[in-house]
């Protein structure tokens, strides 16, 4: 199973004071190649670095929530931020109570979906992906992202055999109508829909 990996930092100069987030994204293969599919990088005016932090898991949560995986990993540098997502330490500044439930709720609907999801503490020289993209929205007091679906010839594909078993099914209702394959007929029309939905177009 292929996996989405999330990487998420933020920042505040002066803490409080001009503030970034970045997002780092990345597709893991079942072979194991790793590949950039997302990046963000986003100026967030004057917070304090935990709050931006916040932010930046938010936002990755937002986008984990919209992406088709089944397995996503997300990492940040801040252990105040993932012992407190992961319901280990309690969140005592009432300037973080609300980010950290907006969190949390994210993360119950992504595992109530079946979704493997998990929220990992790395050190800061392990998310400089991140960090750059953090760094560059304050320096440029401006927001940049990139989106790049390397799946999408597998949607493709997937498509184009979900039309081929509905007309092959049609074809055989034609030829010898049974009802046991007329039942069939709204699960297959149904995954033909599904799959071109998920192609974005």
């Amino acid at each position: 199973m292929s996996v989405l990996q999330l990487y998420c930092d933020g920042g505040s100069r002066s803490n409080p004071g001009p503030s970034g987030l970045g997002i780092a994204g990345y597709h893991v293969g079942i072979d194991g190649k790793k590949e950039c599919i997302f990046e963000k990088g986003k100026f967030l005016e004057n917070c304090s670095n935990n709050f931006a932090e916040y932010l930046a898991l938010i936002d990755a949560l937002n986008y984990a929530t919209s992406s088709d995986y089944k397995n996503i990993e997300m990492f940040s540098d801040s252990k105040l931020i993932v012992e407190q997502v992961n319901g280990r330490w309690k969140v005592k500044s009432n300037d973080l109570k609300d980010l950290a439930q907006s969190a949390i709720n994210r993360v119950t609907v992504l595992r109530q979906a079946g979704i493997q999801f998990s929220l990992t503490w790395i050190p800061r020289e392990k998310n400089v992906h991140a960090d750059s993209l953090a760094n560059l929205a304050m320096d440029r007091k401006g927001d940049a992202e990139y989106r790049r679906d390397i799946r999408q010839a597998d949607k493709m594909r997937l498509h184009f055999e979900a039309m081929l078993a509905h007309e092959e099914l049609i074809e055989s209702i034609m030829r010898e109508p049974k009802r046991s394959k007329i039942k069939n007929l709204k699960e297959s029309f149904d995954r033909v829909s599904e799959t071109w939905s998920h192609l974005n177009v």
